[in-house]
């Protein structure tokens, strides 16, 4: 597996609304743009009013869809790297992004015990430079290992469809951990290699 894509589901907030959970995913494959082919082609399908949308964000879509396009990725050959944790009290102590960046960075540890070389494109999560560049900081001071080689992009999901392939991935183990229905993640459990829930970071 040479490229990554990675994509997160939950909040780093602290209000009544936000999330229990944090999970990042990284979907691990060498061939992307099969994975694109595969968003394209289930758009295609969609009523012509509803291709237009311009992103398909599984928070934002219909369960039934969200089954339809897990079920045909746990057809392909693809890895899955699963990253989750609790918030808690301490995980606000300092900077709440840093709950994210050190999620991001134990998730991409496990992709690279896995491939020696790796491109991973990150939905773009910042648009500030310098929280961009922290992040990459936190991944790469996380991951160093002779011999490795990992390759950093940020990039729009909406400019890449394989990032929304992560994105639906993050969700469906969101729906696990946070609401306790497995029946999503289940779907795509065999293409799972690593599932960590880890402590508190």
């Amino acid at each position: 597996m040479e490229y990554g894509f990675l994509d997160e589901a939950g909040d780093v907030g602290t209000g009544p609304r936000s999330s229990r959970v944090l999970v990042v995913a990284v979907v691990l494959t060498s061939s992307p743009q099969r994975l694109r082919l595969e968003v394209k082609k289930f758009r295609s399908r969609l009523r012509k009013k509803k291709r237009q949308i311009p992103e398909l964000k599984a928070s934002h879509s219909p369960p039934a869809w969200n089954r339809k396009r897990l079920e045909q990725l746990a057809k392909m050959g693809i890895e899955i790297v699963v990253t989750v944790t609790e918030k808690t009290k301490h995980s606000y102590e300092r900077d709440p992004e840093e709950l994210y960046r050190r999620l991001c960075a134990r998730a991409v540890g496990e992709c690279l015990k896995r491939s020696s070389s790796l491109t991973l494109r990150i939905d773009k999560r910042y648009t500030n430079p310098t929280l961009q560049a922290a992040q990459e900081r936190a991944i790469r001071d996380a991951v160093q290992r002779p011999g490795r080689t990992l390759t950093i992009e940020h990039v729009d999901s909406s400019r890449d469809s394989a990032l929304q392939q992560a994105d639906l991935i993050a969700w469906a183990f969101l729906q696990k951990y946070e609401h306790g229905d497995e029946s999503f993640a289940a779907l795509v459990q065999e293409r799972v290699v690593v599932e960590r829930k880890l402590q508190a970071l």
